[in-house]
């Protein structure tokens, strides 16, 4: 995680075309042998495509102005591909790996988990008004859609005083994770170096 954080902001703030060259490797690595979901990045390049136009109406020279939009869209690419293929099939577990103290790890796990209870919980809702009500005017609807939005926040809200309740009857923050941290060994250490010298590499390419 912490070597993720360290790319990103390496090509964040590459701004030669040999620096964004170098940056570029890995991901193109990654989309060679992992599996990518194209709607994700189809999403991701539609934004970037607005942005592009943005920058190339509003920048002082559309020229300038589109070789500036069109570098930020290789940055997030670059960016999205490798936080996909290396950090997320970890989940949660790589907020761990963050050097942030234990109630804030755990407030972030605890708060992603109840976002997505939430966001199934009003989907449910949703679907199930829409089976019986599938003729419903613009105001009913949004009466119907405020009154289900407001359900769901009470009973997320009873539902999070039940989960402190659980983190302390564990023995509260500085108890809530029993497991021990692995070791890292040789090879770990190996892939950290390697990593560390590529970014490094990404960064200094542009004062090359």
């Amino acid at each position: 995680m912490i070597t993720f954080c360290c790319y990103a902001f390496a090509v964040s703030v590459s701004r030669t075309i040999p620096a964004l060259l170098a940056a570029s490797v890995l991901p193109v690595m990654l989309l060679c042998v992992k599996r990518f979901t194209m709607p994700h990045i189809l999403k991701l390049n539609i934004l970037n495509a607005v942005m592009i136009i943005t920058l190339a109406l509003t920048w002082p020279d559309v020229r300038e102005g589109l070789v500036m939009g069109i570098t930020i869209a290789l940055r997030a690419n670059m960016i999205y591909v490798v936080l996909a293929a290396l950090v997320l099939p970890m989940g949660l577990g790589a907020v761990y790996s963050l050097p942030l103290p234990e109630k804030l790890k755990v407030l972030v796990i605890l708060t992603v988990r109840g976002i997505h209870i939430i966001r199934d919980s009003l989907d449910t809702a949703l679907i199930s008004v829409k089976l019986r009500a599938p003729n419903m005017r613009t105001m009913t609807r949004l009466k119907v859609f405020a009154y289900v939005l407001g359900s769901v926040l009470l009973r997320s809200a009873g539902r999070s005083e039940r989960m402190m309740y659980a983190v302390m009857t564990r023995g509260g923050f500085g108890g809530f994770v029993q497991s021990e941290r692995a070791k890292l060994c040789l090879a770990d250490w190996m892939r950290f170096a390697g990593c560390a010298v590529y970014v490094l590499a990404v960064g200094a390419m542009n004062y090359a």
